[in-house]
């Protein structure tokens, strides 16, 4: 399974629901018995939307969240598969930020405060493992030094030493 493709879709999703809720909001108080009932339809059809989102989305945390665990067992995230891992949570970062911006209709509040949840932990499921990948191909500068090891040993005891006394 492609997870970046079907993150993209997911994202791609979900800021269209956001565009749409300006939609919604132009129809808050409908003149006609025919604009109330188209306004209804519109949101129950944003409310059902959301809903599918936060179940899809549970389902990317639960896969980046397999992720993670499995490269922490493996113990390699230099894998060419989290190479673009920063590109995802970025996009997420996006998306996150688009619906902290929104206002939902009223009567999706609590759906929309839902999927922003799923969302975040989403994120950072991602960040955890761009983290890994990051620790895992960073080349680590070593410098020569000409520090005196046997007397970093005796200063590191004699600060252990005083620690005892003063606690």
């Amino acid at each position: 399974m492609d997870y970046r493709n079907i993150s993209m879709q997911m994202l791609f999703s979900a800021m269209a629901l956001v565009g749409n809720y300006a939609e919604a909001a132009n129809h808050v108080k409908p003149v006609s018995q025919f604009e109330t009932a188209c306004n209804y339809a519109s949101l129950v059809k944003i409310r059902e939307t959301l809903i599918q989102l936060t179940i899809g989305w549970k389902e990317l945390d639960v896969i980046f969240s397999e992720a993670v665990r499995t490269t922490l067992k493996r113990g390699d995230a230099s894998r060419q598969d989290f190479a673009r891992i920063s590109e995802l949570v970025h996009a997420v970062r996006g998306l996150e930020s688009a619906l902290a911006t929104s206002t939902p209709p009223s009567d999706v509040v609590s759906a929309h405060t839902a999927f922003r949840r799923v969302v975040a932990g989403v994120r950072g499921r991602l960040v955890q493992l761009e983290n890994l990948h990051k620790q895992a191909v960073a080349v680590h500068a070593y410098v020569d030094t000409g520090i005196n090891f046997e007397g970093l040993k005796a200063l590191a005891d004699h600060t252990s030493a005083r620690m005892a006394i003063i606690a």
